[in-house]
């Protein structure tokens, strides 16, 4: 799960990009089209391969898809956490803040001398012994793996949502939300 921190311009602007359709998928320029762009050969390689019914290409293999440019950030739970707790935010899973409530937080988060109480390590964890398919008894079976967070990163975050501020700024936004 994540946290997505989004600001509501009143316009919000909207990109237009031609990308390869998932029903020519089969197609072999598929993955050349999204990295490299799409080409008049890959055209008719696509629409080769593309399913006729399709509804978002209609049988050409060439999809028109919009991206949504407002400013945004995603950041997993636990980091979206870390992030609102070092600006001195509420770190509830859904919220916003004024404009003003944000550049306040950003000031505070920069003005700390260590952000270590906001920082975590990383974590294996492992499960109960027990016995696999030969019979075997495994004393500590991997269960999962939790990345740490450091100062280091928490700083590259607490940046990149100072750049979420600014650019929602100058979208005219006053507001940013989280959820």
């Amino acid at each position: 799960m994540s946290y997505t921190f989004t600001a509501l311009t009143p316009e919000s602007p909207v990109s237009r990009k031609e990308e390869p359709c998932l029903c020519a998928q089969g197609a072999e320029c598929f993955s050349d089209s999204f990295q490299n762009g799409i080409t008049e050969a890959h055209r008719v390689e696509l629409a080769g391969e593309a399913w006729s019914e399709c509804l978002q290409c209609k049988g050409t293999g060439v999809e028109t898809v919009e991206y949504d440019e407002r400013p945004s950030l995603n950041l997993n739970n636990e980091n979206a956490k870390l992030l609102l707790g070092a600006l001195g935010l509420s770190t509830d899973c859904w919220g916003e803040m004024t404009l003003p409530e944000a550049r306040r937080g950003l000031m505070r988060a920069r003005a700390r001398k260590s952000l270590s109480e906001f920082t975590r390590a990383s974590e294996t964890f492992y499960g109960a012994p027990r016995a696999d398919e030969n019979g075997a008894i495994e004393l500590r079976p991997f269960r999962g793996h939790s990345g740490g967070f450091s100062e280091e990163s928490l700083r590259d975050r607490i940046e990149r949502f100072a750049l979420l501020v600014d650019q929602a700024a100058e979208q005219g936004a006053t507001k940013i939300f989280w959820s």
